[in-house]
């Protein structure tokens, strides 16, 4: 089921959506409990401003538009 061409996105977010702190890679266990966790294709999500990028809205990982 999980394999490199995945991610394990865990995040905890403010009371608007924003992503306050995350942990994530393909082979991770997360060492405390987070406010939401994701299961998604490396080529789906940039992890890399991760933060600035994206908000949880309705349970979900969506990407801020420009």
């Amino acid at each position: 089921m999980f394999n490199d061409t995945h991610l394990l996105i865990y995040v905890d977010v403010d009371d608007l959506g924003n992503i306050t702190e995350f942990f994530a890679g393909s082979r991770i266990i997360p060492d405390r409990q987070y406010d939401y966790f994701f299961y998604k294709a490396k080529d789906d999500v940039e992890i890399e401003g991760l933060q600035q990028k994206y908000d949880v809205i309705n349970g979900e990982l969506v990407r801020k538009e420009a």
